[in-house]
This record gives structure tokens, sequence and C-alpha cells, in this order.
């Protein structure tokens, strides 16, 4: 009496077996391309690529993402993966940018299709070096910091910013540093210097900043200019 029962419940397990298989089969998926400076056209060797491999919702803070593959572009400025993706999930490409290129502003990367061959090329921004000289004082306050930030100018992706130089010892009065820092080029950036007293709750952890003054620099970066200098007196 139990014979047919068994049969449909073997059938049901077999069908939902197969049917799992099928969504999570691999296929073969080639992705390449090649990475620029761009401004001069210039292959750039050395750029670290990451195929990853996303599950679940990412927006809803419920993904898990893998890494699957990755490779390096060579002297000509090319690279090339190949692997067998799974039909499920999304995929994506991600370039690591380095001390000398920003390759990509979009943290998501770049849709990568299962199953196809995928051409990728990137344009890789050189940064620009700009020396910041300070020979200034607090004038009595406590703090002084110094940060820089380019707002999102038309032709420009994203707000490109910074932290330079801080001091919240108030003994500290005469401040004296040259540093260096590496900017996007094309863009308009403001240079700030801030003076503030720290008053501090007798908790040590809430602190208000009263009587803040700050000075502005403002400069605009170019690819063809030379290195840029920033003083505060």
């Amino acid at each position: 009496m139990n014979t047919l029962p068994t049969r449909v419940l073997g059938g049901v397990v077999l069908l939902l077996t197969t049917l799992a298989c099928s969504k999570n089969k691999e296929v073969y998926t080639v992705v390449e391309g090649t990475i620029t400076n761009k401004y001069t056209a210039q292959p750039v060797a050395g750029i670290r690529l990451e195929v990853d491999r996303t599950q679940g919702c990412w927006l809803c803070m419920g993904s898990r993402i893998d890494s699957v593959t990755n490779a390096i572009t060579d002297a000509s400025g090319n690279y090339k993966v190949a692997f067998n993706a799974l039909t499920t999930g999304s995929y994506s490409l991600r370039p690591a940018s380095t001390p000398d290129y920003m390759v990509s502003s979009f943290e998501l990367g770049e849709d990568v299709k299962a199953g196809q061959h995928n051409q990728i090329d990137y344009k890789a921004t050189p940064y620009k070096t700009v020396t910041i000289r300070a020979n200034t004082t607090k004038k009595g306050k406590s703090d002084i910091y110094f940060t820089f930030i380019s707002g999102n100018q038309t032709g420009e992706t994203g707000i490109f910013n910074g932290d330079i130089f801080t001091d919240m010892d108030k003994k500290n009065q005469a401040i004296s540093f040259t540093k260096t820092i590496k900017v996007l080029p094309d863009r308009v950036y403001q240079f700030t210097k801030v003076t503030s007293n720290r008053v501090c709750q007798p908790d040590g952890y809430t602190c208000t900043f009263q009587d803040q003054e700050s000075e502005v620099r403002t400069r605009d970066i170019r690819f063809t200019n030379d290195t840029a200098t920033v003083s505060f007196q």
C-alpha cells in the first residue's frame, strides 16, 4: 500500500535535485581588457584586478562576496582571466588603485556576465603631487588641523578629500612641517587650516570646539601643471 507514495516522493526528490544542479551548473567565462593612462594613452602595468562572486542581497546587507580569481596587467597593460562561473549569483570585476593611479571610483565593480566573453577596459588616472608647507601658529588655541577637498564639479566623479596634518597638544603652538599628498588632476581643490579651542566635559569624552578660525587656499590642479605648492603662514 506504500509503494506508490514512496515512488512519488522519490520522484519529487530527484526532480528537485536535478533542478538545483541545473541552476548551479558551471559555464566557461572570460574577462579581459587593457588599462591605459587617461592622459597619455600609454599602457599601465602592475594593476591588480579581482573577480568576485556575490550571493544574496547586497543592498539589504545580506550578501556574501567571494573572491574567484585575479590578474595583474602586463607591460602592455593587458590582463586576462578565464574561469568556470556558476549560473547563480552575480560576478563583478574590481581593479585596485595604486600609489600612482586611481583606476576606478566605482566601488561595486563592473558587471561580469557568466558564460560570455567580457571585454572590460579602463583608463587609469595618474595622481598629481601637491606639496603642503606650513610655518604658522595656533594663536594660543589648543587644536589645529589641515585638510583638502575637491567637490563634485562638472566632469568629475565623486568627492576627493583627505586629512593632511593634526595637532591637539596646546603646548605645541608653533607648527612647522612640509608634507606631500597625491590628488586627482583637473579639479579645483580647497586646502584648509582650522584652529580651535577644544573644551571637554569632566567625563573626558564629550568635547566641543569653540573659537574656530579657518584659512582656505584654492588651487586648480591640472594634469599639465608642474607640481603645486600650498603654503600656510
